[in-house]
């Protein structure tokens, strides 16, 4: 044989010159979940969707706190829980109330219930920190005490300070100088610090 050499490539039957498909991942089996764990959960989340159904409807009756100053934000009810956790001990910054007021629903120009601040601080948190609890009460001079009352420019949130003053928008006030009605609603909290 004479001649130039022929190369030769291996013959795969009709798929020759062609890549292989690649094969098909195995369907995931998921690991047994005992029942008991699986009722567990179906309970929990039952409960949880029981108490944001609740919340809703306690937030349909009660005010949008959002009275903003000199054209800021109208996240009264953020800035609250704000200051109710800076009372406990742990630092919160303006963005980590900007946060939490977006997830509780508000905007520049419309503020939110504070149960739903409330729930949102639940949820997904404020400034790291989790909230345990909650309660609604009647008024009583706790220290974080947060509470809705209405200004003369509306609907507003405070929380009350040890010194018996309130913190609103950052700064301690007497509540008489801020012309503050009687108190509409009070939310006693409970942060995981």
């Amino acid at each position: 044989m004479t001649g130039k050499p022929v190369a030769v490539t291996p013959h795969h039957g009709h798929h020759a010159g062609k890549k292989p498909a690649p094969k098909k991942a195995a369907p995931h089996k998921p690991a047994h979940v005992p029942a008991s764990v699986r009722i567990a959960r179906h309970k929990a989340a039952q409960k949880a969707a029981r108490t944001r159904a609740k919340n809703a409807r306690k937030a349909a009756h009660h005010k949008k706190r959002g009275l903003a100053v000199a054209g800021a934000v109208a996240c009264c009810a953020a800035e609250a829980l704000a200051a109710s956790l800076w009372l406990a001990g742990h630092p919160v910054t303006d963005d980590d109330v900007l946060e939490l007021h977006r997830l509780a629903g508000g905007t520049a120009d419309e503020g939110v219930p504070i149960v739903t601040a409330l729930e949102a601080a639940r949820e997904f948190g404020l400034a790291g920190v989790q909230l345990a609890d909650i309660w609604n009460v009647d008024s009583s001079p706790v220290s974080g005490l947060i509470t809705g009352v209405t200004l003369p420019g509306g609907p507003h949130a405070l929380t009350l300070d040890p010194s018996g003053l309130v913190w609103s928008w950052g700064e301690l006030h007497d509540p008489a100088g801020l012309s503050a009605g009687l108190i509409e609603e009070a939310w006693l909290v409970d942060w995981e610090v």
